[in-house]
């Protein structure tokens, strides 16, 4: 409980800056340029498919912008996603999972409990719903902003809109007009790595287009298990050899815009993660472990506006994804290796229609349809000299997932400075059934520049295919369970915030979910496999502040959660979920230097500890936990600088954590999963 009173504290500060007399304030605080007002004021369409303003869309959102990116040098979304608050990450090397307010997707999750869209199109591995957020996803220079929803979003978005929606915004040609070529060098316990990158858009009267790709060699080898492991004996001594991820991505947008005809939009991804797994469950420091897979979509868009107060939009993308003749899943047998077949071929479409019925209330109502077919894993031994194929476990064959999805969403503002909303959505599915969820919300514009959001919803992660047919991977591994419902959440939000005169941001909210038929890796019948076992309650707290001081700006965060299975024949230590900290800091400082064309940014972040996962504190024979930790970064760039042709060049140097501070992340099947050190990065950024 102690930590709860250390966010009531930070709340309590937050409170005294926002209220203090004026007299008694710096005189060097000053406008930040219109940053932090803009940012309350920006422009998303996230929360509702309507174009609005921060502060008045119905939903605990927040945006991520190009310029935080460049700032403070992420090299991807998950990496940027990381300063969210409550948003943390285990981090295998293989790929991002994110937890969010608590809740971890577990094993082999890699953030599958958000939806994570590319200009409005999903694009999760649609065989598991694992999103795939490290440097494999999208050229970092493509993305204009990240709008990021925080909660439940399946009464808009449907399926796996569960714990939060990400959508990455794109740049569109006008805004680049040109070309960015980029080049980094990174240095991880002594491995050399590399990252080149390239994006180029134009804008031609009524065409506007933009492409990028992406390619990376990341070398993660030399960790060890770390000394909290159950299994830290049988591995003790022993390093990563061979950790290498090949990462690649593509993404392409094409816009046709005149205002008689109306808006074509052609847009596609492709990704190709590629990484040497040494932590995952099945392997564990092989050097043999290759995982992987693509993943990809095209999508054609036609939007028209069909009178001063009708608009509609209608759709159709394909996607398909699978594994790489790369993929070579060694489970450490000397004579055998896994290989696999499976993979996915899926088709959306929909309809939608906006309508202003007069200048209080407007409509949004529309029609999707996705059909998958899943071909569902199929595994064979292959004998390491021979190369000789034998069939492992069950052949499931081809399965068809469906789901029809219908959903409206109306929006009243009886005044000005009141915007209430209500949505309800429908949601068919061949498989496990029919699902309705539904939001009411409303936002109050108050006085003295400062706003209130009361939110209330339901959301959904629907099973995935893996989890619903599949074989075991090793011996002992984890089998499919088609009986397997979806998760459901029911959550409530509340949500206060302010821009003084001084010009500091502050936003605090609070929230509670409870959350029924949480998915965990049990016992069927003799085997493990995914099963409703637990219904979970939620709770928590959330600060944020955002400042300027002269050419000194910064922003910090804090979040409390307390999330415990409601079993009352548990200890309380049994009850606390695992895999996810219960308080999370973030200070972030930003100082540039325009006469010398430079600015320092420093991230530092607090972990707060965590339960290992349940399968540990099995194999362990006892409950235990990671320690808690801080974490530094610092990233030096140029500014403004302009070297060729007047285009600006940008030079950056990145050390994460600066201290080397040595920390254990919660890992699967006897082991946790290991920090890097110190490692360092150097870019340089051409416009052309």
């Amino acid at each position: 409980m102690s930590k709860f009173y250390i966010v009531l504290l930070f709340l309590f500060f937050l409170h005294k800056i926002v209220f203090a007399q004026q007299d008694t304030s710096s005189k060097y605080i000053e406008l930040f340029d219109m940053d932090l007002e803009e940012l309350s004021n920006i422009k998303i369409t996230t929360s509702t498919k309507t174009t609005e303003k921060i502060r008045e869309a119905p939903s605990i959102i927040r945006v991520i912008t190009s310029k935080n990116i460049r700032d403070y040098g992420y090299k991807s979304v998950g990496e940027a996603l990381c300063q969210i608050p409550d948003f943390s990450v285990i981090n295998d090397y293989l790929s991002p999972n994110i937890s969010v307010r608590g809740i971890n997707g577990g094993m082999r999750a890699w953030s599958k409990i958000i939806k994570v869209m590319i200009d409005g199109q999903p694009v999760s591995f649609r065989s598991s719903t694992a999103n795939f957020l490290g440097r494999e996803f999208i050229p970092i220079n493509l993305i204009d902003r990240i709008e990021v929803i925080t909660g439940p979003g399946s009464a808009l978005y449907g399926a796996n809109a569960f714990l939060g929606v990400v959508n990455i915004i794109t740049i569109k040609g006008k805004d680049i007009n040109g070309g960015c070529a980029s080049a980094e060098g990174n240095l991880i316990n002594n491995n050399i790595g590399d990252e080149t990158s390239i994006v180029y858009g134009k804008k031609y009267k009524h065409i506007d287009f933009v492409i990028g790709a992406s390619r990376s060699r990341i070398n993660s080898s030399g960790l060890q298990i770390p000394e909290s492991s159950p299994y830290y004996s049988i591995f003790r001594g022993q390093e990563s050899t061979n950790n290498i991820s090949q990462p690649k991505n593509f993404y392409g947008k094409f816009i046709f815009d005149n205002k008689k005809i109306g808006t074509f939009t052609l847009n596609g991804n492709y990704q190709y993660l590629d990484g040497y797994a040494e932590f995952q469950d099945w392997s564990i420091l092989t050097g043999e472990n290759r995982y992987s897979v693509y993943n990809s979509f095209f999508k054609t868009q036609f939007d028209k506006n069909i009178s001063k107060k009708i608009s509609g939009s209608i759709f159709l993308a394909f996607s398909k994804g699978g594994p790489n003749k790369n993929d070579h899943l060694d489970y450490g047998s000397p004579d055998y290796w896994r290989k696999r077949k499976f993979g996915y071929k899926g088709i959306d479409a929909g309809i939608e229609i906006k309508q202003n019925i007069n200048k209080k209330i407007n409509l949004t109502y529309g029609l999707d349809y996705n059909i998958d077919n899943e071909n569902l894993q199929t595994l064979w031994s292959v004998n390491k000299l021979t190369n000789e194929k034998t069939l492992f476990g069950q052949v499931f064959g081809d399965t068809i997932f469906s789901n029809l999805g219908v959903y409206l969403q109306s929006r009243y503002n009886p005044i000005s400075k009141i915007n209430l909303i209500a949505g309800l959505r429908f949601d068919n599915h061949n498989i496990y059934g029919n699902v309705i969820n539904y939001r009411i919300g409303s936002v109050f514009q108050l006085p003295n520049n400062r706003y209130f959001k009361l939110l209330y919803g339901t959301s959904f992660k629907a099973p995935a295919a893996e989890q619903l047919y599949t074989s075991n991977l090793i011996a002992g591994g984890v089998y499919g369970n088609p009986d397997l419902l979806p998760e459901k959440a029911k959550t409530g939000e509340v949500l206060f915030s302010v821009i003084n005169k001084k010009n500091i941001t502050i936003i605090l909210n609070s929230f509670y979910s409870v959350i029924d038929d949480k998915v965990e890796i049990g016992q069927v019948v003799g085997h493990s496999a995914p099963i409703n076992a637990s219904k979970i309650n939620s709770y928590g707290l959330e600060g944020e502040l955002q400042w300027k001081i002269d050419n000194l700006s910064g922003y910090s965060n804090v979040s409390y959660q307390h999330t415990e299975k409601d079993d009352d024949n548990l200890t309380n230590d049994e009850n606390r979920i695992s895999l996810t900290p219960e308080l999370i800091i973030s200070n972030n400082f930003y100082y540039s230097i325009p006469n010398y064309h430079l600015a320092f940014a420093i991230s530092h972040k607090y972990i707060d500890n965590c339960k290992a996962s349940e399968l540990n504190i099995i194999y362990k024979g006892e409950i235990y936990y990671l320690d808690s930790y801080n974490k530094i970064d610092l990233n030096i760039s140029t500014v403004n600088l302009k070297l060729i042709n007047k285009k600006e060049t940008v030079f950056s140097a990145k050390i994460n954590n600066l201290f080397n501070t040595e920390y254990a992340m919660p890992g699967f099947r006897g082991i946790d999963i290991p920090s890097l050190g110190r490692n360092y990065s150097l870019k340089i950024v051409q416009m052309f």
